[in-house]
Parts: C-alpha cells; structure tokens; sequence
C-alpha cells in the first residue's frame, strides 16, 4: 500500500488554481489507493473468518485420554489422533481395528482405551506386564 494517499483538500486546491491535469492525477492517485485497501480490506477479512473458524473449532475439541474428541452441542464425534493432532494440528480419524483399540493411518500409532489396554495385560510377576498382541 501507498505511503501517501492524497487528500480531498489538496485536489480541491489544485482545481481552484486551474491545475486540472495534476488534479487528475491525483484523483486516480485516489482511486488506486482506494482499490488497495478495499483489497486489503477483502484479505483481511478472509483471514478473519478463517480464524474464526479454527478458533470455533477447536474450542468443541476435547482431550480425553488418549483420544481426542469434536463435541458439538451433545454430539460427540470422533476419536482423533492424539499425536497427529499434537504435532501437526491435522485432526485424522482414529480406525477401529480392535474392541477398545483404534489405528491412525497416517502416524501409524495404536490406542486403546483404558478398559481395553487392562484386558490385553497378562500379569507375569509384580508390576510386570506384556500385551497379548
């Protein structure tokens, strides 16, 4: 954008001295300006409502381990991938692959619900466990 936008007063003056030319110039001067900040204008806007939708969206996501969830009004969608959304913010949709265990397609991690996680651990002695898969 222009540093200098010429003024209503300036192109009067100029008209009053009998400078028409130079008014002229200065008037598509004017209208030039006038172009760039309605496009301005026009971007900013675009840019706005963009963010108001990010904004919109994510504030109906929701973290519920180790998932993440789009809750909208009492509709819960989902889940999403924790770490695709943690590292990329790309919300993927989870597969499930397993009761209780999901699949990201596009990280290819595996996560599983507490309840599931407890049924695929055989105890083997204390605190040790492993998976049956």
């Amino acid at each position: 954008m222009r540093d200098v936008i010429p003024k209503y007063k300036d192109i009067s003056d100029l008209l009053d001295k009998g400078a028409t030319v130079e008014a002229l110039e200065r008037i598509m001067e004017l209208r030039e300006a006038t172009l760039e900040l309605q496009e301005e204008n026009l971007d900013l806007k675009v840019k706005v409502k963009k963010l108001e939708e990010e904004l919109e969206e994510k504030a109906k996501l929701t973290y519920e381990a180790p998932f993440y969830w789009m809750i909208d009004g009492g509709k819960k969608d989902g889940p999403f991938c924790q770490q695709c959304h943690d590292s990329d913010k790309k919300n993927i949709r989870l597969q499930n692959y397993r009761d209780g265990w999901w699949n990201c397609a596009t990280c290819k991690n595996n996560f599983g619900t507490a309840e599931a996680q407890s049924k695929d651990r055989v105890a083997i002695s204390g605190s040790s466990y492993v998976s049956r898969f």
